[in-house]
């Protein structure tokens, strides 16, 4: 299977899918009559829903099974036509009146307005996807708060919302039909998945599509309105506050001028021909500082990109396309999963494998390590180059993954898949985001992630500009070829333009050769740029270490405890002896065991005291483990260890809080002679708690250090762990509950820190 093959695939919808869609657009604006215009439509935009029931009537196949989806296709392709007729013949005004004000239920009618522009007279098929795309997330998010009136839970897949006897409620039979048409069934068009995750070219997003789906909505609020239905709810929206460290990643890189990304664009084998204006669009986008909008079209067809590689890299060129309604297409979760069940090219976890193909994912853990760790690459993080005969042969293996290298994967977990990360492409395509409000590190974070996966094509290694000096017409003057073959400096260039542009001559010929060999020069600049861009994204992404992974997670609190427990005695409080409590400074370490150990993961730890945590805190911050693919068993612990890392915070948050409250108090002499018998109560407790939120630390840095031997330990022995991690948690919760300032109970928080040590101490001491 050569690259070139993906440069000219045509199409990424599966013949079935495409046909379908054929269909749907079948009529063109020229065939409409305007007497049948007004039988699918009324005058103020509303669908005539006698006709649309009178037409899916007569349609004698099964309800929804196939065949019917197909033929309700055809018979509704002059509704979507006669939509986007109207649509583009409204103006400001029209809009204005007819459509905005019932539009406002799904909050969202700013960007609403925007797809409208993005479908209007002069806009291009690219400006059609990202109308698209767009309107399909307004329309999820939308559907999902107005069930919200009826129920708890809002399904996550649109096809499980559309399902919701709620929305069958509120909207109607046959409104709900109308979407599964056009969005939600993979038996109709599913304009929504084929759209977000990639397979839709700019030229098949027809902008009848948009037309139609606005319109729906419209309809859709006039009838909310009629139900006498207000105040439709609407969930917060993400802030991606939590994504703002992405950006962190590529501080010293400054971001590239458009000619340098075009460049890699144009050259990438991993970007389809059909692609690139979709490709162009992300950088009017981004030009444009429309963050949110360029992450729109940007991760689909990134997607695209690595479905192409996925393809390639494992000989599947059928699995480009959108498969089929009865079976599973590749999307990203595949991409970048581990393993491939060669039986209908679905992807299995890691504990249903069996012994051969954990074997085979040893392999590709190996192979990216040898990978990573050769110097002869011109970009260590993988190139196509690097898979051998060999690692082909490896049983279920993905060799996507040694191609792309795990740093690299690690990022795209991190942006893209972790729970507790950003997961910018389902919180984006969920419509689940203020699209304006989109912060820019995180869309030049994901740019830089696109170059490089763009950038994993073999022919990087081999731009060199020798060819194309070589190609370049100087005969005329001249001039030496093979001088250009070093790096091109801005003094060159300058030389080149005074010498031939100030000669007096009226040769246009010689004009345009001129013209010619110095935007050849401007290709040659670009090129070398691009390789220094991509050296230097390289060499971030190989220091790349992952935030969002449960595991990193579990660091950063850990460490963000340790840092804060570092300075507990200077903790604001009256004196001691003023108020009659124990001296913290009289409080040692006495009671914590000298040594800790989990003897079923061969572990031991010697107990830091409080006068060593710096050393402690080093000691978290050196642990190494392993993010990619862990077992559930592995997983299943670091999640146990954040929670109770996760109260240990709560308790010291409180302890904190309660201390400079009731310092202030006392200090203006607002406590009773009863609160300050609590205050001194929570100060002689307190050197307690903090031993044992100590100890609790230790206990979670010692499991934490072994958490990649885990997924190894016998069922009972794992079992085991998992009981005595869970009882500690129990302490922890109850502490954490007792500090609260409501609850104030300082004796009760005593009395379990002291029980919490003994239990520690016997478990976990030799």
């Amino acid at each position: 299977m050569s690259l070139a093959w993906i440069r000219s695939q045509q199409s990424f919808l599966s013949p079935e899918v495409k046909t379908l869609l054929q269909k749907a657009i079948l009529v063109s604006n020229d065939q409409v009559d305007s007497s049948d215009t007004q039988s699918w439509l009324n005058e103020d935009c509303t669908i005539a829903f006698g006709k649309l029931e009178e037409v899916l009537s007569d349609i004698v196949e099964e309800y929804e099974s196939k065949e019917w989806f197909s033929e309700a296709v055809v018979k509704l392709a002059p509704l979507f036509s006669h939509c986007h007729n109207v649509i583009r013949k409204l103006t400001l005004d029209d809009y204005s009146t007819i459509l905005h004000p019932y539009l406002q239920w799904t909050h969202k009618g700013a960007e609403i307005c925007t797809c409208l522009e993005e479908i209007s007279e002069g806009s291009c098929s690219s400006d059609h996807l990202v109308g698209l795309l767009t309107i399909t997330a307004i329309t999820e998010r939308a559907l999902g708060n107005l069930v919200l009136m009826k129920r708890e839970q809002v399904p996550f897949l649109l096809r499980d919302l559309l399902a919701t006897p709620e929305l069958l409620t509120l909207l109607g039979n046959t409104r709900i039909t109308l979407l599964k048409i056009l969005l939600g069934s993979v038996l109709g068009i599913n304009l929504r998945n084929i759209a977000w995750h990639g397979f839709l070219s700019p030229c098949e997003a027809n902008p009848a599509f948009v037309a139609s789906i606005i319109i729906i909505l419209a309809d859709c609020g006039r009838f909310l309105k009629d139900c006498k239905i207000t105040n439709v709810p609407c969930r917060p929206f993400v802030s991606f506050k939590e994504a703002c460290c992405l950006s962190s990643i590529f501080e010293n890189v400054s971001f590239p001028p458009r000619i340098i990304m075009e460049e890699l664009i144009i050259k990438s084998p991993l970007v389809p021909a059909i692609m690139i204006p979709a490709w162009m669009k992300a950088l009017d986008l981004l030009t444009a500082k429309r963050w949110g909008s360029t992450l729109t079209v940007l991760l689909p067809i990134m997607e695209c990109s690595l479905r192409c590689l996925f393809a390639y890299a494992n000989e599947m060129p059928k699995r480009v396309l959108t498969a089929e309604n009865s079976t599973l297409y590749i999307t990203l979760n595949e991409i970048l999963d581990p393993c491939i069940c060669e039986s209908n090219y679905d992807f299995v976890e890691y504990g249903k494998l069996n012994q051969s193909t954990k074997k085979s994912y040893a392999s590709i853990n190996l192979l990216c390590r040898i990978n990573e760790n050769n110097t002869s690459a011109p970009f260590k993080h993988g190139t196509v180059s690097h898979i051998s005969a060999s690692a082909r042969k490896l049983s279920n293996t993905n060799h996507t993954l040694l191609i792309i290298g795990k740093k690299l994967n690690e990022a795209l977990q991190d942006l893209l898949n972790f729970v507790q990360g950003p997961r910018v492409r389902d919180r984006i395509s969920h419509g689940e985001v203020q699209l304006e409000e989109l912060p820019q590190n995180i869309a030049q974070s994901t740019m830089y992630l696109c170059l490089l996966v763009l950038s994993l094509g073999s022919w990087r290694s081999k731009m060199q500009r020798t060819s194309t000096c070589s190609q370049m017409k100087c005969s005329h003057y001249n001039i030496d070829c093979v001088n250009l073959v070093d790096p091109v400096t801005d003094d060159l260039y300058c030389y080149l333009k005074d010498m031939y542009i100030k000669r007096d001559t009226d040769d246009n010929e010689i004009k345009k050769c001129t013209n010619s060999m110095l935007e050849s020069l401007s290709v040659i600049e670009a090129s070398e740029n691009l390789i220094v861009l991509l050296t230097k994204l390289s060499g971030c992404i190989e220091k790349y270490k992952s935030i969002y992974h449960p595991s990193a997670i579990l660091q950063d609190q850990l460490v963000s405890s340790v840092s804060q427990l570092k300075n507990w005695l200077t903790w604001e409080r009256v004196d001691f002896e003023e108020l009659g409590y124990d001296d913290w400074k009289n409080k040692n370490s006495s009671e914590l065991p000298e040594m800790v150990s989990i003897p079923s993961v061969d572990s031991k730890h010697e107990v830091k005291s409080l006068d060593q945590i710096k050393d402690f805190l080093s000691h978290i911050c050196n642990v190494s483990y392993e993010v990619l693919y862990r077992p559930k068993p592995e997983l299943e612990v670091v999640s146990v260890l954040q929670r109770v890392a996760s109260s240990v915070q709560s308790a010291l948050a409180n302890i904190c809080k309660s201390l400079s409250i009731r310092y202030v108090q006392y200090i203006n002499k607002k406590l009773r002679s009863r609160q300050r018998e609590t205050y001194r109560r929570q100060l002689n407790a307190i050197p307690a708690i903090v031993l044992n939120i100590y100890l609790a630390l230790q206990i979670i840095y010692v499991v934490f250090f072994s958490i990649n031997r885990v997924s190894y330990l016998s069922k009972p022995c794992f079992t085991n762990l998992l009981s005595v991690l869970k009882s500690m948690l129990k302490f922890q919760e109850n502490i954490a509950s007792q500090t609260n300032l409501n609850t104030n109970r300082w004796d009760e928080a005593l009395s379990l820190s002291l029980k919490s040590i003994t239990t520690i101490k016997k478990y976990f001491s030799g």
